[in-house]
């Protein structure tokens, strides 16, 4: 693996509190300086981040699962991309692999016995009794590829394809890993506990001195305080 300096990030958002995407994009300039290109992936309505590089809208879908992967296929160019949640902030520099051999970087759960919950938050028959690991094995949440248009536009038009309930909910990993299912051999998989760090906690400035010392880049906030999280932590890893 080489490391990658000059890696473009690209970040869906919509609605007009941006307080969480722009902690994202903090994290990433205090990271990488100029070195990083940034997209802002939104609708017509959503205001622009600061120190974004280039924001790129859409009359997107209103079911935000075939929004997100609409926005994400605005990205064309062929330089490698790395498409993460907004509700995360990068810690340090990232290694990846010689695009050449694969189509895309995925992350792989680790987890190996949740239940989903087919009640939530609406019934899914094809989820009873049924393990994430099994039905849902890799993470929508950090997908890094050269090629963000073609691989996007595909998983799109498998969207279209689900029921409408998974264009509300779920659709975005029920294609990837569709995909990753039938194309195993072409996609590089990298460690969750290093590339998607998942916490539903803030972390002080030691605690995140810690968490860069065994190798984790990304921090994925979750649960219904990461907007209160997610600022916290970003100051301690500002040191401010």
């Amino acid at each position: 693996m080489v490391n990658n300096l000059k890696l473009q990030f690209a970040f869906f958002w919509v609605g007009q509190d941006i307080l969480i995407p722009q902690a994202l994009v903090d994290s990433i300039r205090y990271v990488y300086g100029n070195e990083a290109y940034i997209y802002q992936l939104s609708d017509n309505k959503t205001a622009s981040i600061n120190d974004v590089n280039e924001v790129l809208r859409d009359e997107l879908p209103n079911d935000i699962m075939l929004a997100r992967l609409r926005a994400y296929s605005l990205v064309v160019t062929q330089n490698t991309t790395l498409f993460l949640d907004a509700d995360s902030l990068v810690i340090q520099k990232l290694k990846l692999p010689d695009f050449n051999k694969f189509i895309a970087c995925l992350v792989k759960r680790d987890d190996q016995t949740s239940i989903i919950n087919h009640n939530y938050p609406e019934y899914y028959p094809e989820f009873v009794n049924q393990k994430f690991i099994d039905i849902m094995p890799i993470f929508f949440g950090l997908i890094i590829t050269p090629d963000g248009g073609k691989l996007f536009n595909g998983l799109f038009e498998i969207a279209l394809k689900l029921p409408e309930r998974f264009h509300r909910w779920y659709g975005d990993q029920m294609v990837i890993a569709e995909e990753y299912k039938k194309n195993k051999e072409k996609y590089f998989l990298l460690p969750q506990k290093e590339y998607l760090f998942i916490t539903r906690n803030s972390f002080n400035r030691d605690e995140l001195v810690d968490l860069i010392r065994i190798g984790v880049k990304i921090i994925t906030f979750k649960g219904p305080y990461s907007k209160e999280f997610i600022p916290q932590t970003l100051k301690e890893l500002l040191g401010e």
